[in-house]
């Protein structure tokens, strides 16, 4: 998981508000903003955000994604703007993963969630035989098909099956448009937003600091990043055991380690750690050579097996380290 250091922390003032299963936390610069005006802020941010989850969330009913989920073949669903923008920028990143990401996968998503042992999700991912019922998941999510049409911002059901799921990339959605709250209507610029530690997006840097100090969890012989102007998101099984399926074969994902994707808008660092995840080495290395502004940060364990440095897949330079020796506990 990334998390802020305790440093940027005590120097920052931190508002929080669950939402989406998660806490989001708002950092803000206390030596460029007065707290009133951040509380005022962030509470504007926040109020955004809790209408993003109840418009995009498959597990709210009267959301535009549950509504969606339930047209029959032929039907449309004229959309608000801001499911629309996301599921329109979900649309061009499954298209460059080459569907690595696809937020039409929860019919598989929901299978192997309410896969009935832990035997069934790991024999799958050991290219063993699946469970029977499997079938059925694998055949409606590549019989589904969704289709945008962004001049009336209409999505139609081309054909029944497949359900749409913005978990990979909803939350990062959100972090981009909190940000926007705070930059255009509020003037607020350094910051850090966090969606549960696993999405972070950086404003520019605090006034102290050549960037918001990110540290990497248990993993403390990695460095710190100093992030500004870029979102990282990270994406693993750790909790969840069937939390990340690959939409283009249907396999659970079983690796334990964990990618991290970087990129200049959090809903694409976000959609991206999950194809990532999923991708081969060579994948990665040709969609980073091939797509500049975006980056993937694989962990390489030193003798001990303890993570101790990145390998940096796509431009170093989009990175800042901090030169100082990790002394976490």
């Amino acid at each position: 998981m990334n998390r802020s250091s305790d440093s940027t922390a005590k120097k920052s003032l931190r508002f929080t508000h669950e939402a989406m299963n998660t806490d989001f936390t708002i950092f803000i610069d206390a030596i460029d903003t007065d707290p009133e005006t951040a509380a005022a802020a962030a509470q504007n941010a926040f109020a955004v955000l809790d209408r993003i989850e109840s418009q995009m969330s498959r597990f709210v009913p009267s959301s535009d994604i549950s509504l969606a989920n339930t047209l029959p073949q032929g039907d449309s669903l004229q959309l608000n703007m801001e499911v629309f923008d996301c599921l329109s920028t979900a649309a061009a990143l499954a298209a460059a993963t080459d569907r690595a990401f696809d937020p039409a996968a929860g019919a598989l998503i929901d299978f192997w969630k309410g896969a009935q042992s832990h035997l069934a999700a790991t024999a799958f991912a050991s290219n063993l035989s699946p469970p029977p019922e499997w079938e059925a998941a694998w055949e409606a999510h590549r019989q589904g098909e969704f289709a945008l049409d962004p001049e009336t911002r209409l999505l139609q059901c081309v054909s029944i099956g497949s359900k749409l799921d913005l978990g990979g990339i909803g939350k990062g959605f959100a972090l981009d448009e909190m940000a926007l709250v705070l930059e255009r209507e509020w003037r607020i610029s350094r910051a850090l937003l966090s969606a549960g530690g696993s999405t972070m997006l950086a404003l520019d840097s605090p006034l102290e600091s050549a960037g918001w100090k990110i540290g990497f969890g248990g993993e403390t012989k990695l460095p710190y990043l100093l992030l500004s102007r870029h979102a990282l998101s990270s994406s693993g099984n750790q909790t969840q055991l069937t939390h990340i399926v690959d939409p283009r074969t249907g396999d659970v994902i079983s690796r334990s380690d964990l990618i991290r994707a970087l990129a200049p808008l959090a809903a694409e660092a976000d959609a991206l750690s999950t194809a990532f995840f999923v991708m081969s080495r060579e994948e990665l290395d040709s969609y980073c050579a091939n797509h500049p502004e975006h980056a993937a940060l694989l962990a390489l364990n030193d003798d001990a097996g303890v993570p101790s440095r990145f390998d940096i897949l796509g431009a170093a330079e989009n990175f800042s380290w901090e030169n100082s020796a990790r002394n976490d506990p």
